[in-house]
Order: C-alpha cells, then structure tokens, then sequence
C-alpha cells in the first residue's frame, strides 16, 4: 500500500515525537507564556489579527493617545529646551549652535536605532509576560510572531504606547536629574 504525502509526513511527525525522550529539557521549557509550541495558541489562518496580551487590542483609546502625545511634546520641550541652553553657551552663534544640534540629533538617532534593536532582540528572546515591570512588551513583542501582520491593524499611538511609560518623559527627565547642573547639556 502506498501513503500518500501527508500520511508520511504524520508517520514521520509521529516517529520523531516518540523517539525524544520526555524527561529531555528543551530552550521551550523555560516557562514561556506566549510562545506557540505547548502554549494551546496556534498560528491563525489567512492574515487575522491576534492580540496576546490579556486586556489588549487592536482599536487606539484616548488614554494610548494621551501617552504617546504627553511623550513627544515633553521630548520636544526638552530638545527646544536644549537648543536654547546651546544657543547661550555659544553666545548666539547660530551656526555653532546649528550643527552641534544636527550632529547631537544623528547621533541620537543612531543611538536609538541600535538601543532598539538591542531591545527588540533581547525580548524576543529573554523573559514572558511574568516577568517584572517588562512582562506585557515582552509578551507583545513575543506574541508579534504568531500573527505578524496585527501590528498593521493597530494605530501609531496603539504600537507604541507602552513603550512611552519607560522610555519616554521619565527615563529623559531621571537622566538629566542624575547629571546634574554641572552637566547641563545632558
């Protein structure tokens, strides 16, 4: 009798599972919340969005748009607020004053482009959603590779909200308090 494609791969699939023995630890055991294998999720069919964070979703509320607003207009504050102290300290040389502000920014920028990754790459493979203070980014960010495309039905203010409460205003505010005065650029 001949198996058809799919019978063999099930025989196989079958074969392989017994012959690991059961006491083996695997990297999944590790208590992973989010992840597919044993967590009874599965992988939607066709591109339907899936939230994995209890209590989340994909519509943008007034309070996600208060965080991410409240973020960037204290960010902007605090850059203007820079340029101006800037500005002083090179007695109005506007070209000084102009260039040092456009290298600080690329540099920043490219800061954040590697923090990012950095932390992109360190939850997706460290911690759950268990895990103190960081556990629902962590999850979210975990949960992101069940259902890719959810991201697309989320607004701006709904994608990044979350991280405005420990890398917005008080992360920027809490650095430049440790500075100090003597380091106003900081």
């Amino acid at each position: 009798q001949q198996l058809t494609e799919e019978q063999q791969l099930q025989s196989y699939i079958s074969q392989s599972n017994t012959e690991a023995p059961l006491d083996q630890k695997s990297y999944l055991d590790d208590g992973f919340v989010f992840g597919l294998n044993g967590s009874g999720l599965e992988r939607p069919k066709g591109k339907v969005a899936s939230v994995v964070v209890e209590g989340d979703d994909v519509v943008t509320t007034p309070q996600q748009l208060g965080f991410v607003s409240a973020t960037f207009a204290g960010h902007g504050l605090l850059a203007a607020n820079a340029i101006h102290t800037l500005f002083s300290q090179t007695d109005g040389n506007i070209g000084v004053t102009a260039l040092t502000s456009i290298a600080t920014i690329v540099a920043s920028w490219i800061a954040a482009d590697f923090g990012s990754g950095v932390l992109h790459w360190s939850v997706d493979n460290y911690g759950n959603g268990r895990t103190p203070i960081m556990g629902n980014i962590i999850a979210a960010f975990q949960g992101h590779h069940s259902a890719p495309w959810t991201i697309t039905y989320r607004g701006f203010s709904n994608n990044v909200w979350k991280l405005c409460i420990p890398f917005g205003v008080p992360t920027v505010a809490a650095i430049t308090y440790l500075a100090g005065p003597e380091n106003p650029m900081v």
